[in-house]
């Protein structure tokens, strides 16, 4: 009977969430008790940890920006990505697939923020030489 439904579809606006929205963990604001993260790193061919997430804290990433700029004469992959403690990785977060002599980026803010365990790290990846990939990121631990 659609009287015994607790969720209204008809109302509904968006993507209907996965999971009971008040299962899910989340920041207005940086808590008083939390370390703020915002670092910088670039890559040209070769892998480039960002952030390491401290022993015994979770990283609550908020906001990414990966710029990627291809000055070779062939094509080329920038990433930005999540690995675990045995260098898994576990998620590609941003993928820049760049023609020679072009340019990307992607931008954006994290809500909820992603949720990166102990000992992972926020890593970049650039593929070709002078396939020069700069990434931003912005957090906090707890």
């Amino acid at each position: 009977m659609v009287d015994d439904i607790e969720y209204n579809e008809v109302n509904h606006v968006g993507v209907k969430p996965a999971v009971d929205m008040d299962s899910i963990r989340t920041y207005s604001h940086i808590p008083d008790f939390a370390s703020q993260v915002v670092t910088y790193q670039s890559a040209n061919n070769n892998t480039t940890i960002l952030w390491t997430v401290t022993a015994g804290k979770t990283l609550y990433m908020t906001t990414y920006t990966l710029q990627a700029l291809n000055y070779s004469a062939s094509n080329a992959t920038g990433y930005l990505a999540i690995r675990n403690a045995s260098d898994t990785i576990q998620y590609v977060i941003a993928r820049q697939y760049l023609k020679a002599d072009t340019d990307g980026n992607d931008s954006l803010n994290l809500s909820p923020p992603l949720e990166i365990a102990t000992g992972w790290d926020v890593f970049m990846y650039s593929d070709t030489v002078n396939m020069q990939t700069q990434v931003w990121i912005h957090g906090f631990e707890i």
